[in-house]
């Protein structure tokens, strides 16, 4: 999907359409990351690291696939989670990923699954 405006020339920036919770739609050796601009949210794959959740992290590339690299550059490897949706592990639960707003690619609503950070 190219659609991401880049400068001021109109050209545009491409990304793959993948599903944030569980890496569909990416190469075995890749995850799916979310990024968002104000309202717009996107998703791309990237290459996905070793890290499992919770260690230390500088990028999303540090994490196994599934995760993203939350706080970078001194973040950790955590899970994305539908807002609303049960659908966190061990007592986490699923916080907003932007502050004030929920980022919804696709009709869903994604956040980060988180014990009490």
């Amino acid at each position: 999907m190219c659609q991401l405006p880049v400068g001021q020339a109109g050209a545009k920036a491409c990304t793959t359409r993948c599903d944030p919770k569980g890496a569909g739609g990416c190469a075995a050796d890749h995850t799916c990351v979310l990024d968002w601009q104000g309202t717009r949210a996107w998703t791309d794959c990237r290459v996905a690291g070793s890290g499992g959740e919770r260690p230390s992290c500088r990028d999303h590339s540090d994490c196994k696939r599934g995760l993203f690299c939350r706080g970078a550059p001194a973040g950790t490897c955590v899970r994305y989670c539908r807002s609303g949706a049960n659908d966190c592990a061990h007592g986490a639960t699923c916080r907003p990923l932007a502050p004030g707003d929920d980022v919804v690619v696709d009709g869903v609503a994604f956040g980060y699954c988180g014990a009490g950070d």
